[in-house]
């Protein structure tokens, strides 16, 4: 495994972890910015409007966070300002009508497919990786590599 200290021989060092260091040298402020990666943001339709949507964001502790290869590191996270941007749809009055019409009818439905992250590790050197039982139940409809 790569060694945590950028400051690390080259043929040891994380090139990544080398690279994202320079931006938090002498505790920086990094500004970040990126989706949630969470099931119910993965499905196709649009909430209607007056739908009560209530998150809770917790953040991962900091020696989940960062590396380092002191034993114990004084390293800490601090959130400075924390925004969320959300889209908004104007919709035609004919549409809000529809809608209306329908619910009277029928209760909304959202298609939550849940996401599942995989991880295979493929030893350094190697083209090729064999791996049975990858897909267990429905398949994927997405990969990323």
């Amino acid at each position: 495994m790569d060694v945590a200290d950028p400051g690390a021989p080259a043929a040891t060092v994380n090139m990544g972890l080398k690279k994202r260091s320079r931006f938090t040298n002498g505790s920086k402020e990094v500004e970040l910015i990126g989706r949630l990666h969470s099931d119910i943001f993965c499905q196709e339709k649009y909430f209607l409007s007056g739908v009560d949507l209530r998150l809770k964001l917790t953040p991962s502790n900091d020696s989940f966070v960062l590396m380092s290869s002191w034993q114990d590191p004084e390293y800490r996270v601090m959130l400075q300002q924390v925004s969320f941007f959300v889209r908004k749809v104007k919709t035609t009055l004919s549409v809000l009508i529809a809608h209306a019409k329908a619910l009277d009818k029928y209760t909304a439905k959202y298609t939550v497919r849940q996401v599942q992250t995989k991880i295979l590790s493929m030893p350094a050197g190697n083209f090729s990786l064999n791996e049975d039982n990858v897909f267990l139940g429905q398949l994927p409809k997405r990969q990323r590599m």
